[in-house]
């Protein structure tokens, strides 16, 4: 399913060139022609017309939620969007999993986490407020923008943190000294040390440095002051403070976020922390959860609950009502500012609503959410990943490439180019 811009067109033509190679089903491409920028290159096309009045966002909601009227056979049919991609053989066994009316695979967060991604509320917004006379468009637009400024920092982060990452020792060893390092800067930054005469606080200072790496460092790891650099017992480099000094700097520049060292904190231009304490740094709220009852009438009472991911599912004619009901719902909340346009969160309503959230749900090997920004998150090689805090190894069948499609400089997608050769 496809509508509008030609980038998502073009998503779709791999998409299909994978299907391709590793299924035999046929596959039905279902879209607005008239909306998009380049046409569709496939045999088995399903055009659709959509409301004028809707955006192209909109009008592929309307197209997905409204499958169940389309494709009306015995079934079972599998929906997949257009950024999931067949990356191994047996990729149509996912059709022995419709167990139920429905069956989705789970999205890689609560609920709590997505909440500020389905609703407008201010949890992630500059300021941490809504403007005033703010309209969807202005808060989806401010959303973005520091989200996009997010995962920029995101990529300077891991920019500098290159030299380690694949090495899960070494990983392991650099987390613990960024954490004993930024403890020691947080207590050397408190107003104490401006209290005491100059003349006593050098001494003391080099007092507190050398118990630091007597009494918490413990010949863990060895300062080098002519580098000004920190290794590990066997010599492997931990941290470049001079590296380090650039990063803080390009980060203020780039993504306007400066680090905070009495408060060990990324701060945004207005002071407010960017990654507020909890899960990872990840803003958490209840507010998706309070819109679903105050608009639905539909109680989600655990916000550590996860969610369906719509990037994949099974349906047939038993799926009508579950279908047509989130559609309904979907069409509804396109006329209310507070909510994004999303069907994730009004998936989570229905699911709750016809007393499907602890029904089976697809093997992650059916809808493997591979997202570049997601920490934690490891791949091994060859497609096969470990979920962050987990040593089992998934190897997907179909693989959601999620942010960045097509980015070569990223191992998975190299890996996925690998599986057309």
């Amino acid at each position: 399913m496809v509508c509008g811009a030609a980038k998502h067109v073009e998503t779709l033509h791999v998409a299909l060139e994978h299907l391709a190679r590793f299924s035999e089903r046929p596959a039905f491409v279902v879209t607005d022609p008239r909306r998009n920028e380049i046409p569709v290159d496939h045999p088995n096309i399903v055009a659709v017309s959509t409301p004028e009045a809707l955006s192209d966002h909109q009008a592929a909601i309307y197209l997905k939620t409204g499958l169940h009227r389309i494709f009306t056979g015995p079934g079972p049919y599998c929906y997949l969007d257009s950024d999931v991609l067949a990356v191994r053989p047996g990729v149509d066994s996912i059709f022995s999993h419709k167990l139920g009316p429905v069956v989705f695979g789970s999205d890689h967060c609560p609920i709590s986490e997505f909440s500020p991604h389905a609703v407008n509320c201010a949890c992630s917004l500059p300021g941490g407020r809504l403007a005033p006379g703010a309209t969807r468009e202005s808060m989806e637009a401010a959303f973005a923008e520091r989200e996009a400024r997010k995962r920029l920092h995101y990529e300077l982060s891991e920019a500098l943190h290159a030299h380690v990452r694949g090495d899960r020792e070494k990983e392991a060893k650099k987390e613990l000294l960024d954490v004993l390092t930024t403890i020691y800067n947080q207590n050397m930054a408190r107003a104490f040390w401006n209290r005491i005469p100059p003349i006593l606080a050098g001494p003391l200072r080099g007092l507190s440095w050398r118990l630091f790496l007597l009494l918490i460092i413990r010949g863990r790891y060895r300062w080098s002051e002519r580098e000004r650099r920190w290794y590990d017992r066997d010599g492997s480099l931990m941290i470049d403070a001079a590296a380090y000094e650039r990063f803080v700097s390009e980060v203020r520049e780039r993504c306007g976020f400066s680090w905070d060292e009495r408060r060990g904190a990324w701060l945004d231009d207005e002071g407010r922390n960017v990654y507020p304490p909890g899960e990872g740094g990840v803003p958490r709220c209840g507010h998706l959860q309070q819109a679903i009852l105050d608009r639905f009438g539909v109680a989600v009472p655990d916000g550590d609950w996860v969610h369906y991911n719509g990037g994949v599912f099974l349906f047939g004619p038993d799926s009508f009502d579950f279908m047509e009901t989130w559609r309904r719902l979907c069409l509804e909340i396109f006329d209310d500012p507070y909510w994004r346009t999303r069907d994730q969160g009004v998936l989570a309503a229905v699911t709750w609503k016809f007393g499907l959230e602890d029904a089976p749900r697809l093997p992650p090997e059916f809808n493997f959410i591979a997202d570049y920004y997601k920490k934690g998150l490891t791949h091994h090689g060859d497609l096969r990943f470990s979920l962050p805090g987990s040593t089992e190894v998934i190897s997907p069948r179909l693989l959601h490439v999620y942010h960045n499609f097509g980015r070569r400089d990223w191992s998975v997608w190299r890996d996925v180019e690998k599986t057309l050769a």
